[in-house]
């Protein structure tokens, strides 16, 4: 009853419950305050939920990033090895140059 009740208080955060709705680039304002007021509590100093982006998955954060983090061919990104697969191709897609590095395993 306690996660029923709880996702109801995320929906009730979204404009107009619009849930099949695109919402704002960085996520819905008011799950963003949410996150931000248990970070600070959490960890015991203030977030900005204006720093805090939302993504439907791990592959568009590290999209976002590497797209960010990669204008040429001259911006490197050290990778260790083994690493997950979409590092080593979002790197490529987005024009930068992966720097390998071995992991202590």
């Amino acid at each position: 009853a306690d996660s029923i009740e709880r996702a109801w208080q995320i929906v009730d955060q979204i404009p107009g419950r619009a849930t099949g709705a695109y919402s704002h680039s960085q996520g819905i304002q008011g799950l963003r305050d949410t996150i931000a007021a248990g970070i600070g509590e959490r960890d015991g100093f203030p977030c900005n939920a204006d720093d805090i982006f939302l993504t439907d998955g791990a592959s568009p954060a590290v999209h976002m990033m590497m797209q960010l983090l990669t204008r040429s061919e001259k911006d490197g990104i050290l990778c260790p090895i083994p690493q997950y697969p979409l590092y080593s191709a979002s790197i490529t897609l987005h024009g930068g140059h992966l720097w390998h590095y071995k992991a202590k395993v």
